[in-house]
Formats: C-alpha cells, structure tokens, sequence
C-alpha cells in the first residue's frame, strides 16, 4: 500500500506559522505532500483594486490547481485561506464534470 497523499495549498494570506506545523505534522506521520502556492490569491485588501486582482489571480489558480486535480488526485487537501479553498472548491468540481 502506498502513502497517502496530501494535497497542500497555500497563497500570501496563509500564515507561515500555521502552515509549517502542519506540513511538520503530515510529513512526520509518513504521508508524501504536494505543495502548491497560489500566491496571491489569498492576499489581504477589501478595496476594488484587491477583489479584481484576486478574480484575475484566482482563474490561473483555478486551472493550476484543475491540472493537478487531473494528473494525479490527492487522498486529502489542506487549505489555509478561504481564497485558495475556493479556488480548489472550483477546481475540483470542474475537474469532476
């Protein structure tokens, strides 16, 4: 039986320190990681200038993660922000259809 494999997803707005525990703590317990950083995707900002940039970021984010979703399913996903989880929620499911 082969090791479980984590798909991990991080962007600039996921915290350093809360990803490297993590990624300690799935490596430590012997499963194999997949890392993809969708930069900034998860950045900060509510103005209008911020939420067209992440739209823009947030569709190569999307296919990004729709190409590894297809190559090679992960058993699990760790998500830190709630704009890469959305990126991987609609990478996933156009990747299903």
């Amino acid at each position: 039986m082969t090791d479980p494999v984590i798909l991990l997803v991080t962007s600039a707005g996921a915290p350093s320190s809360a990803v490297v525990p993590v990624l300690a703590a799935i490596e430590a317990a012997g499963m194999r990681v997949r890392a993809i950083d969708l930069g900034g995707v998860g950045g900060g900002g509510g103005g209008v200038a911020d939420r067209v940039r992440r739209a823009i970021l947030g569709e190569g984010a999307e296919r990004r993660l729709r190409r590894e979703l297809e190559i090679s399913p992960p058993d699990a996903a760790v998500v830190f922000d709630p704009h890469s989880a959305l990126a991987l929620t609609v990478a996933r499911d156009q990747s299903q259809s």
